[in-house]
């Protein structure tokens, strides 16, 4: 019989609770914090920090919130676990070899379900879906959270997932790991070459395998998230400017329209204009070439302060936060009036911003979609999977010593980036997404933070 579950339910309507009658701890179960320990800050920058509310706080006060210290909790209040230890030990040993084997033999018939369902058994791992159909049939990115060293597994069975996803891992693994070509799932480095190669096959509209990644970079112990990387938005070619890249694509585009308006008028640094020579023109024929230059100057230097003025009501566009709509504020009396001031026809004012409007929804509409989805993962009470100093092979083991392991996964509507809205803000809206489904908090930690961290206790990561 098969490990798998999949089921259909409506957002947040998964219980996660804890009791102590049921040996297992939820992961993403929600802590609550004093507000002596940490504050709530409230960051709406450039592009360089996301633009959601973190909690903020000393790395020493973030880290005893998201990382556990030891594998075991105190055996003296657990006498169930102390005599549940030299099973624990013996059953750890057994699937760790079984992990280790596994992407040592990369053998066909790991491409088997059947053989992909009984190898979850023997590791005690069972997954459930929810919301599986909101997964889109084409190409795709799917970002989740991180809590175990076995979340990769909620893509090895799911009737649901449309074929074969790319994963992006630690380039700290050995090669052999990348190098594997019958698991349920491709494995690749999460290296600045492999980003590149992916972003260029989208581009290309290649038909390439969906993408999943951890955005955090690594795993926490599920009472809080790292704050997302930005990396994941470099795959969907999502442009790096956000809201003031989007206006200097503005302006760039008006310079254009100004070059390609006329071949006898050029724009120039201060405004001037740049005649090509008349000799050879009679008279009728160089007046007739003058006021031709000067009414194509008219028409651009419109169309260059219709770009300006459409950027300048952009900088004031407000995007909700759950993404459903944008509202922009213009200036009264604008688009009332049909003809500017100088008798020039508005025509062209509106075919510009028409024309500017359908490549941005053309743009917006080419991105990959990015689908977040909300892990869950109960493992025995008592017994941490991860801490901030443990080594993957530790990690390995310490799930193996639970007798079972429940991955949940909530899959959560499709996103996009909005118009104008930035790179920072997009992820700081796809991880809000996740937190708020898992009821946890983001905290301003990246994972290069808590390898420092990692550093200073002389862990191994």
């Amino acid at each position: 019989m098969s490990s798998r579950r999949f089921t259909t339910v409506a957002p947040g309507s998964l219980p996660v609770q804890r009791t102590r009658r049921v040996p297992c701890r939820v992961l993403s179960e929600r802590q609550s914090l004093a507000p002596s320990e940490l504050s709530l800050s409230d960051t709406d920058t450039d592009d360089s920090k996301p633009s959601t509310s973190v909690r903020t706080g000393s790395l020493e006060e973030v880290s005893r919130v998201l990382f556990n210290t030891g594998h075991l909790e105190d055996l003296s209040r657990r006498p169930e676990l102390a005599l549940y230890l030299p099973f624990g030990f013996a059953l750890a040993a057994i699937r760790s070899a079984l992990w280790i084997a596994g992407i040592a033999l990369d053998a066909p018939w790991f491409r088997n379900q059947a053989v992909v369902d009984g190898y979850l058994k023997l590791l005690g791992v069972s997954v459930t879906w929810v919301n599986p159909e909101r997964i889109p049939a084409g190409r795709h990115l799917l970002v989740s959270n991180h809590c175990t060293v076995g979340d990769l597994m909620v893509l090895f069975s799911h009737p649901a997932l449309p074929r074969r996803y790319t994963h992006l891992i630690t380039s700290a693994l050995p090669p052999r790991v990348t190098a594997c070509k019958h698991l349920p799932v491709l494995l690749r480095p999460a290296s600045p070459a492999m980003y590149d190669q992916l972003a260029a096959a989208a581009a290309a509209d290649e038909d390439a395998a969906p993408v999943h990644l951890f955005p955090e970079g690594g795993m926490t112990n599920g009472r809080g998230m790292l704050r997302f990387s930005r990396g994941f938005t470099r795959i969907m070619n999502m442009g790096g400017g956000g809201s003031s890249s989007s206006g200097s694509g503005a302006r760039s585009g008006g310079s254009s329209s100004i070059e390609g308006g006329s071949s006898c008028v050029s724009s120039v640094e201060g405004g001037g204009r740049h005649q090509q020579p008349s000799h050879g023109l009679s008279h009728e024929q160089q007046q007739h070439q003058h006021q031709h230059q000067q009414s194509h100057a008219a028409t651009a230097h419109q169309r260059a302060h219709t770009t300006t003025s459409n950027h300048h009501h952009t900088s004031s566009t407000t995007t909700s936060h759950d993404g459903a709509a944008t509202s922009i504020k213009l200036a009264p009396g604008t688009g009332a009036t049909p003809t500017s001031s100088n008798g020039i026809s508005s025509t062209s004012t509106t075919s510009t911003t028409s024309t500017t409007s359908t490549a941005t929804a053309t743009a917006t509409a080419s991105l990959l979609p990015v689908v977040p989805v909300a892990l869950r993962a109960r493992t025995m009470a008592g017994v941490n999977t991860h801490t901030l100093t443990s080594s993957f092979l530790a990690n390995l083991f310490w799930m193996g010593f639970s007798p079972a392991t429940q991955l949940h996964a909530t899959v959560l509507p499709p996103m996009t980036p909005a118009a104008g809205e930035s790179r920072a803000a997009f992820v700081a809206r796809v991880q809000e997404a996740i937190a708020v489904e898992l009821g946890v908090d983001v905290y301003d930690l990246t994972i290069q933070q808590k390898r420092q961290l990692a550093a200073q206790r002389g862990g191994a990561r």
